[in-house]
């Protein structure tokens, strides 16, 4: 009775084990890398590391290390002495609580609660809301880190934290951060003031800030281009921004800034040149090697296949990929990728292999992803036409997001007529189709 009296407090509690956050297991694996990599590197919201951390190795399965952050973590907030500091303690220990009852060790948990019960007196509520603004800035700061989880309701925790603390500018970069992290291009389509929206609520954040925030003002820069403003101006902005980042110290910032100048600016050499000196100034930092390996890579897929400048762009950009041993399905079939198109065909099998030994210990998705990753493989680097069949055939057999992609695949082969086995995979397709469409299926492959 005690343990179920327990866990009903521990239910109605504000914190991450109550907020329904979701996360695919590699994704889960990446964001716990990031967390890791900011503990290391610093950044200006260590309280709210700590406690995702906690939440995340726990999630995985890893409950003793999720205990011993969430301590570290308790020491970190204890140490700020600031209000917001005590009120972060709150769902540090709510959290803690949560990993203790899990644990099995009750009256830990309850001692947990006990001083969640004294912290929400000690900076209650105030009058007419529902949750502590600085919760709920954690909690919309928490949604956005998490991939499935629903970012639009982010939008709505920042909005009610800034009714309480309308010059707050944290709050306002939170704000503009969510906004322009939820809504996409379909979004803009059906509504077009809704973008001018998400750009004057940036504006308003980098000001704040007096445009020294580099995320901010990379972002906000990315999404006046895409409107059509400041086409002119744009170059030397993102020139300033990438000193400000040198200069600032902090690697916050630069996946925006990188974005802008690669994605929108095309200036794929400096984007190089901010992140190698970022690589100096944080040389274990995965994430710095991440974007660093991402510039090389997307240089050199635009170079052509002559230039004597794309091979050690590739073989550099495998070295440092390689060098994070990935862990992510996604990580992994990127490295397999650079490995081939760099002439390395004993390192991108070893890694495809390496992917299909582990292969019931991933999602149908990510099992579909590599057998269509490892078909592509096979048919355009390694010239082994019947193996990228029988790749692109074990994938159709699984009902998940890319089976239309192998699908196209095969239907390619069928069309293109040169291949020895388009009867078997002509039949294997129609075979795919219900009775009365066969008929047009086929007509349709011999076309």
């Amino acid at each position: 009775m005690a343990g179920c009296d327990l866990q009903h407090q521990l239910e109605s509690m504000e914190c991450h084990f109550n907020w329904e956050l979701d996360c695919s297991p590699s994704s889960l694996q990446k964001l716990q890398r990031d967390l890791e990599d900011r503990l290391r590197c610093g950044c200006n919201w260590m309280r709210h590391v700590y406690n995702d951390l906690g939440y995340v190795l726990h999630v995985q399965g890893l409950k003793d290390e999720a205990l011993e952050i969430l301590i570290k973590g308790q020491t970190y907030i204890k140490t700020e002495t600031t209000y917001h500091g005590d009120c972060s303690l709150l769902m540090n220990q709510a959290n803690m609580a949560w990993v203790y009852y899990h644990k099995g060790e009750l009256e830990k948990s309850q001692a947990c609660l006990e001083e969640v019960a004294r912290l929400q007196k000690e900076f209650p509520t105030p009058e007419g809301s529902q949750m502590h603004p600085v919760l709920i800035a954690q909690k919309g700061w928490t949604l956005m880190k998490f991939e499935n989880s629903p970012k639009r309701c982010a939008i709505e925790c920042f909005k009610m934290a800034l009714t309480g603390n309308p010059e707050k500018k944290n709050l306002h970069k939170g704000l503009a951060l969510a906004m322009e992290k939820s809504y996409t291009k379909e979004d803009f389509k059906g509504n077009p003031g809704l973008q001018r929206e998400v750009i004057d609520q940036l504006k308003k954040a980098r000001d704040k800030y007096k445009n020294e925030d580099v995320c901010l003002g990379a972002l906000y820069l990315v999404n006046s281009l895409a409107c059509g403003d400041m086409c002119e101006e744009a170059l030397d902005e993102a020139n300033k921004l990438a000193d400000k980042l040198i200069a600032s110290g902090e690697i916050s910032g630069l996946s925006n800034l990188l974005y802008l100048l690669m994605a929108r600016l095309k200036n794929f050499d400096k984007a190089i040149e901010v992140t190698e000196k970022m690589l100096e100034m944080f040389p274990q930092s995965t994430r710095v090697k991440r974007n660093l390996a991402n510039c090389l890579k997307r240089k050199a897929f635009l170079l052509p296949k002559e230039s004597e400048e794309r091979l050690p762009l590739l073989k550099r950009s495998s070295d440092l990929s390689k060098d994070m041993n990935p862990t992510t399905v996604k990580d992994s079939l990127d490295l397999a990728k650079l490995h081939a198109c760099a002439g390395d065909n004993d390192a991108a099998e070893h890694q495809y292999k390496s992917l299909l030994d582990r292969e019931e210990q991933l999602t149908d998705a990510e099992k579909q992803l590599v057998l269509l990753r490892y078909g592509d493989y096979y048919m355009f680097h390694h010239k082994s036409p019947n193996l990228s069949v029988e790749s692109f055939m074990r994938a159709v057999n699984i009902p998940a997001e890319h089976r239309h992609t192998c699908i196209k695949r095969l239907v390619h082969i069928v069309r293109y007529g040169s291949h020895e086995r388009c009867e078997e995979i002509c039949s294997f397709l129609l075979n795919l189709l219900c009775e009365s469409c066969r008929d047009i299926g086929e007509l349709f492959l011999r076309k």
